[in-house]
This record gives structure tokens, C-alpha cells and sequence, in this order.
């Protein structure tokens, strides 16, 4: 397929998109009670507001639209890791390593649940971090569970892992993952400002 047939077919299925998406949000309006309708209408209109900023060319990576609507226009380069550092990786989920960290700019790795995809994401993470101990890695899910397995997996393989926990709403009984919550990552931080000495006002500024 050309790189034209392509974007000429991604056109047509963001039409499709549209229609299908227009209809659903008459149907909410029409046969949801009210307290379920604005949750579901606000997602389908931000699916909506997506779909427009797409077709219209607002979008933050070029490259990433390009790749999806046209992969075979990607170059990539091949990797291939000897030293996993789990030892309970089974070949399909290596193999999902080993892309994910090939250079391209987009990977998707799928499986039903029970698949070990946590445990892949894990050795995506750790095998950046023995990379570049300081590379910043943001990981986002639905559910809080999943990042919270992944923050415990990490910082059993690292001594000195630093994280920061974005809303976690999952309850935290044991107090495990204290330290990773927002609120005691600034306070550390100010302490930590506040053995070099600089300005107590500095220092108070940044608390608040």
C-alpha cells in the first residue's frame, strides 16, 4: 500500500469513527438516565474532539501518526537482549521486549490477562533504567493496580529507584508506596534543599 492509499483509508475510517461515535452519543441522550449520560458523553466527546484534532493535523508527533497510518514507511533498528533481567520471561514475552526497545516509535503488545504483560512492561522499564539510570519513564493505565504492581516490581529490582505516584487511588494499607506519593517526594526533596544550605525562603517557597 502507498503512503497516499493509506492516508486515504485512515480518512475514510476517521469518517467512520465520526458517524459511529454521533450516533452513540444520540442514543445516550435519548434511553440513559441522567447521572449515567455525563460521564459517557464527556468520554465520547473528548473521543470525538481527538478524532477532529487528527483529521485537522493538531497532533504532538508527527512521526507517530505516520507510523500508524503507514508502518511500513518505519525504519527500525533490530535489537536483541541476551541478559533479561527476569528470569521468568517466556519467549513471546522477550520477543515483546526486545521490539518495544528497538527504536521504533510506537509498539503495541497485547494478550488477555494473565499473559505477564506487567511483568514485560517491568523489563521494558528495568532495561532502560540499566541503560540510563536517570531516564524518566511515565506509565499510565486504567487501573492503579497495574502501575502499582509495576512501581513494586522496580523497586525490588533497584536499590535506589525514585518514583513519582500520580493519583493513586488504590487503598495502601501497609503504607508501601509512601514514599513514591507526591506530597513526601516534595517534602524529601525540601529537606534535601535544605542540607545544601540554600535560602529558607527558597525552601518554603517550593513546600507551597
Amino acid at each position: 500500500m502507498t503512503r497516499e492509499e493509506a492516508f486515504v483509508r485512515w480518512n475514510t475510517e476517521i469518517q467512520d469513527w465520526l458517524k459511529y461515535l454521533n450516533k452513540r452519543e444520540e442514543l445516550i441522550q435519548i434511553h440513559e438516565e441522567k447521572e449515567k449520560q455525563i460521564g459517557n458523553l464527556a468520554k465520547i466527546r473528548r473521543q470525538k474532539q481527538a478524532l477532529y484534532n487528527v483529521r485537522s493535523g493538531v497532533f504532538a508527533n508527527p512521526q507517530l501518526l505516520l507510523a500508524f497510518i503507514h508502518p511500513e514507511s518505519i525504519s527500525q533498528e533490530h535489537i536483541r537482549l541476551n541478559n533479561f533481567s527476569s528470569d521468568k520471561l517466556n519467549d513471546s514475552q522477550k520477543m515483546a521486549v526486545n521490539m518495544a526497545l528497538s527504536g521504533q516509535c510506537f509498539t503495541l503488545i497485547q494478550g488477555p490477562p494473565g499473559t505477564g504483560k506487567t511483568s514485560v512492561i517491568t523489563e521494558i522499564c528495568s532495561q532502560i533504567l540499566l541503560k540510563e539510570s536517570e531516564a524518566r519513564i511515565l506509565v499510565c493505565s486504567e487501573t492503579h493496580v497495574a502501575v502499582n504492581n509495576i512501581f513494586h516490581n522496580l523497586e525490588n529490582k533497584f536499590l535506589n529507584f525514585m518514583g513519582l505516584r500520580i493519583n493513586d487511588k488504590e487503598f495502601d494499607e501497609e503504607k508501601t508506596r509512601e514514599r513514591f506519593q507526591a506530597n513526601k517526594v516534595l517534602l524529601d526533596y525540601r529537606e534535601r534543599l535544605l542540607h545544601k544550605e540554600i535560602p529558607h525562603g527558597v525552601a518554603d517557597f517550593l513546600k507551597k
